[in-house]
């Protein structure tokens, strides 16, 4: 049915948190949680299956993890099924890339090459076609961002995609991607000024273009954005 329920999960839970990241693993039908906009670096697992909490921090700080700034204010994570890591784009500060091993739950530093400058709620989202993480927006240190960034896993490098005409700046908004159409769908969020966006935007990847779509939707902020393949819609 179309409804909402509170699964009362067994476990400790990541508890109330704001600009928490999360991810969807779906190999082991889990979900990851990680830190917060309180700076801290807490790592979460919850099994969907058995509908358990398991907090994994010990594990991934003791073994290397995220400094604690990570993951603050909206940090990007996203799962990749191909390689079976989770990724985190740290843009609290420094903007550093890391993966999450699911087998030992430990992170570690993926020393990417070329990566973009930090930037606070910028919002990425995978492309499991392509084995490429998209990035787009945030907040740099003086004002929102429009630029468009491409993560290849392959070859561990981030390269800025410069594409003609993106859309307006802004931090905030949803990301998701559609590997049926192979595009991703980008709309709402901040301007960093005054107003919320009500748009939607199309990128794709081959023609490096963005192309903005009619959309009825409100003004929004600090939404989250997930595509159903199975039913073909957008949430």
């Amino acid at each position: 049915g179309n409804d909402w329920s509170n699964l009362t999960p067994f476990g400790t839970g990541p508890g109330s948190k704001w600009g928490s990241s999360l991810a969807y693993d779906s190999k082991r039908n889990q979900l990851l949680s990680f830190g917060s906009a309180n700076s801290d670096r807490d790592t979460y697992l919850f099994n969907i299956s058995n509908n358990t909490w398991i907090n994994v921090t010990n594990i991934s700080t003791i073994a290397g993890s995220p400094p604690v700034t990570s993951g603050a204010l909206f940090g990007g994570l996203v799962y990749s099924p191909t390689n079976d890591v989770a990724i985190l784009y740290d843009g609290a500060n420094l903007g550093d890339t890391w993966f999450f091993n699911f087998t030992n739950n430990t992170w570690r530093n993926a020393s990417a090459k070329g990566a973009p400058p930090s930037a606070n709620n910028a919002i990425i989202a995978y492309s499991n076609n392509s084995d490429v993480v998209l990035f787009f927006g945030g907040t740099g240190l003086n004002a929102c961002g429009q630029a468009t960034w491409m993560y290849n896993i392959s070859n561990n490098t981030w390269a800025n995609k410069n594409p003609a005409s993106p859309p307006a700046s802004r931090r905030y908004h949803g990301m998701a991607y559609d590997p049926i159409s192979d595009v991703f769908m980008m709309g709402g969020g901040y301007d960093c000024v005054s107003a919320r966006h009500n748009d939607h935007y199309i990128y794709n990847l081959s023609s490096n273009t963005w192309t903005s779509k009619a959309t009825n939707g409100r003004n929004m902020q600090a939404q989250s954005m997930a595509y159903d393949s199975e039913m073909d819609l957008l949430f």
